[in-house]
């Protein structure tokens, strides 16, 4: 699957969502350069057991996966950030609110993201 949507040259990113919202097995998110038609090429990332995938966005040279605690505190939230070509950590933020489904967004050089107590929280360019 991974190599027949770079085949078209578009970038996927990903999780395996074979066992969601529980705390054992946990998410296997993953990418592939652009123009990659090869499963060599791909990268993963393992995320943490106990969260739950909110959103993947996909912004410049970088991947970020917003995620919760399923059985910790729902009032923050975690973002993790990969390079968008290998999958190397770039970082994670520690926000105030859990993230929203879908509820990334990116414009420029800032990273929006929605949170479930109905704030959005802006990170970025002062």
């Amino acid at each position: 699957m991974l190599a027949n949507r770079c085949e078209h040259g578009r970038r996927f990113y990903g999780g395996s969502f074979a066992q969601p919202h529980t705390t054992a097995g946990g998410y296997l998110l993953f990418g592939a350069p652009s123009g990659s038609r090869e499963a060599k090429d791909a990268w993963t990332v393992k995320a943490p057991d106990g969260v739950w995938m909110k959103a993947v966005l996909l912004a410049g040279d970088a991947v970020f996966f917003a995620m919760h605690p399923n059985l910790g505190d729902p009032a923050k939230g975690e973002l993790w950030i990969t390079g968008a070509s290998d999958g190397k950590d770039l970082g994670k933020i520690i926000v105030s609110g859990a993230p929203r489904f879908d509820g990334l967004a990116a414009s420029e050089g800032r990273l929006f993201v929605s949170t479930q107590n109905g704030k959005v929280i802006c990170l970025g360019k002062d």
